[in-house]
């Protein structure tokens, strides 16, 4: 029951992270439907191709869409870059929040948060090494810290 607690805690703090079953591909997925009314049916393919593709890192990926959406021209690319501004922005308020949590927990849980950024901020790794990584990560946590997360967890749901 804790490890899906914690994966949705660490989805609302950290917006990318993986989830388990990998729907939405680091939240990439999501940003792109909102692209969703400006592109065809065969654009769109192509943009999934390169979210979806597990051998891609994650700077792949954001070198290969924004590749893509140069080679479509404008306003293709106006709107790809306003969601990716949009997204980058989504990423520093959550990180902002999860720092501000951060300061209430124990050095324990601390470390499994600054693990959980330090994976997050690695571009080098791909998505699903990105999720084995924070799932080994919470896995490892000792008991009292994986309580102390999931009551952070549950306090930050009321708050926001």
């Amino acid at each position: 029951m804790f490890v899906n607690l914690n994966f949705i805690f660490v989805a609302f703090v950290f917006v990318l992270v993986v989830s388990c079953d990998n729907d939405d591909y680091g939240g990439l997925g999501k940003s792109l439907d909102q692209l969703k009314g400006t592109l065809s049916q065969e654009q769109q393919k192509q943009a999934r191709t390169i979210i979806e593709n597990p051998n891609l890192t994650k700077q792949e990926i954001k070198d290969q869409l924004k590749q893509y959406f140069q080679k479509l021209g404008q306003p293709f690319y106006s709107k790809y870059q306003n969601v990716s501004n949009s997204f980058e922005n989504q990423i520093a308020n959550m990180t902002a929040k999860a720092e501000a949590i951060k300061a209430s927990l124990s050095q324990p849980s601390k470390s499994i948060i600054d693990k959980i950024l330090s994976i997050r901020k690695d571009m080098s790794i791909t998505l699903a090494q990105e999720n084995a990584q924070i799932k080994a990560l919470v896995q490892q946590a000792t008991p009292d810290a994986k309580k102390e997360l999931e009551k952070a967890e549950s306090l930050q749901q009321k708050i926001w």
